[in-house]
């Protein structure tokens, strides 16, 4: 697992996976998850990376241009 170049992982192979939630009225959300050792070598503690996000996503009158907001 790479990260801007860098290897998360000491040159090894990560275990990956995510979730994602949709509702219909627009609004989601998910996780995602790997394994990753170099915040463990250097604070001493961690080894997983952990990304949350969520947001809306709807179209705009019409239909033909829509949108999403997210975080």
């Amino acid at each position: 697992y790479r990260f801007r170049g860098v290897s998360q992982t000491h040159e090894k192979a990560a275990l990956q996976g995510g979730v994602d939630y949709s509702n219909p009225n627009g609004f989601y959300a998910g996780a995602w998850l790997s394994t990753i050792t170099w915040v463990k070598d250097f604070t001493g503690k961690g080894s997983t990376e952990v990304d949350l996000y969520g947001g809306y996503k709807n179209a705009f009158a019409g239909g033909d241009w829509n949108y999403d907001v997210g975080a």
